[in-house]
């Protein structure tokens, strides 16, 4: 999908439990606006240290209340796997903010299944609200002209500041499993499936036990439904050739490691399927001679034999990086830069005393609990904190006056169809003057 999700959370259980004394506070075409739309939103905003008066609040509702009505009108379509797939993401997410998936059910006082059928219909409106403010905006292109124009028409005392960005790159390393250690895991993988088949042991209770993917591990190895092109290719191709609920694949191999797969249920084109994944351990003496290959990398580019980039594209192992000099993509913003809380947990510790241009020594790397590897570390650039500039902050502007065109013809989109359509405000509401 090409649309950007809001903010959505799943509602609170205080504020779920609260909707038995829920009351209509407004209609906009087909659609009610209910008290605890602005009560959760207002919990947010405290949340944020922010207080915002009811009647703005209530205008952000009205706004997406009026957007999701004319969205049914136009038929905008979103699909099943697209539903799924976002409330995959939001029970993982509360998943981790409680704890574990037992927690979260605990804390509803439901099934994961029956949390997830409860907000389906909270995420199909969502999804097609965005969906609509996309397509509504879908023309506010910027140029360079409009970007400075609209870095002058900032307050001096307006101009945002900008924190410390650091950017950086690597050369990855992994030793290639020897054979016997793939044989190794594949013995063991072979095993859980004959203890599922023939013993009939729970694979649940072997993928909690045993899974290095501890994100689906504690799930009892399930990755919920999701539709094609959401799994690597030889995964997807092995789950998609199960046919029945409880068929087992054979072992295959992707580029995490080693799985088996259990199918679980098919809904259309989705699928959803639990796994185990056993990752090859590499000896203590393929891990040292990888450092030691490392060691002797860094030494040539100290001695001006490769650049760094030079090294990555003849070396690194890692297919994202190879090709753009080892950047590292910041998957919160789609760019290169990080702010220091955006960088990976693993990796922030080594860096603190490197400086720019500097290359480190080999980092350990994980690929899900594993040591897989080792890599070598050069911070690219990095800047103080400063003022924005159209000189050093190009691209920052440039989305801030673009958020401001998209704002400004969501608005004038706004001021056109609430005339077309039937609105209503009870009291106190219907006083509002920011409506």
């Amino acid at each position: 999908m090409k649309y950007v999700f809001c903010c959505l959370l799943l509602i609170p259980f205080t504020i779920l439990n609260a909707q038995s004394v829920d009351k209509i506070i407004g209609i906009v075409g087909n659609q009610p606006i209910l008290y605890s739309d602005i009560a959760f939103r207002k919990e947010q905003a405290v949340l944020q240290g922010q207080i915002i008066s009811d009647c703005e609040l209530l205008k952000e509702v009205f706004t997406d209340k009026l957007i999701l009505y004319w969205a049914l009108e136009d038929s905008v379509k979103v699909t099943e796997a697209d539903i799924e797939q976002e409330l995959d993401k939001k029970i993982r997410f509360f998943a981790q903010q409680f704890g574990s998936m037992d927690k979260l059910e605990e804390q509803f006082g439901k099934s994961i299944k029956v949390i997830k059928d409860d907000y389906r219909g909270a995420i199909r409106d969502q999804t097609l609200t965005n969906i609509m403010k996309s397509n509504i905006v879908a023309n506010a292109t910027i140029t360079p002209k409009e970007v400075k124009e609209f870095f002058n028409t900032i307050d001096k005392d307006s101009i945002p500041s900008i924190a410390s960005e650091i950017e950086i790159a690597m050369l990855l390393k992994t030793p290639e499993p020897t054979k016997e250690q793939s044989d190794y895991v594949k013995e063991k993988l072979n095993t859980y499936r004959d203890r599922v088949i023939n013993d009939n042991e729970d694979f649940r209770t072997l993928a909690i036990l045993y899974s290095d993917d501890k994100g689906s591990a504690e799930k009892g190895g399930e990755l919920g439904f999701l539709g094609r092109g959401s799994l690597v290719p030889e995964f997807e191709a092995a789950a998609y050739a199960l046919k029945d609920s409880g068929d087992l694949s054979t072992v295959i191999k992707s580029e995490y490691g080693y799985h088996i797969v259990q199918l679980i249920a098919r809904r259309g084109d989705l699928i959803n399927v639990r796994h185990i994944l056993i990752v090859p351990k590499a000896s203590n003496l393929e891990l040292q001679k990888t450092t030691n290959f490392l060691d002797s990398v860094r030494t040539l580019i100290e001695q001006g034999t490769y650049t760094f980039e030079q090294a990555v594209l003849k070396f690194s192992d890692d297919k994202e990086t190879r090709q753009n000099g080892g950047l590292i993509n910041n998957y919160y913003t789609a760019s290169t830069r990080f702010e220091a809380d955006q960088v990976d947990p693993t990796l922030a510790p080594y860096i603190v005393d490197l400086s720019v241009g500097e290359v480190s020594k080999p980092i350990p790397n994980y690929k899900a609990v594993t040591l897989n590897g080792f890599r070598l570390i050069k911070i690219v650039s990095q800047t103080k904190p400063h003022e924005a500039s159209l000189k050093t902050d190009y691209y920052y502007l440039q989305n801030m006056a673009q958020q401001n065109k998209q704002g400004d013809i969501l608005k004038n989109w706004v001021t056109k169809y609430k005339k077309k359509t039937y609105i209503q405000f009870n009291e106190p509401y219907n006083t509002c003057k920011t409506l």
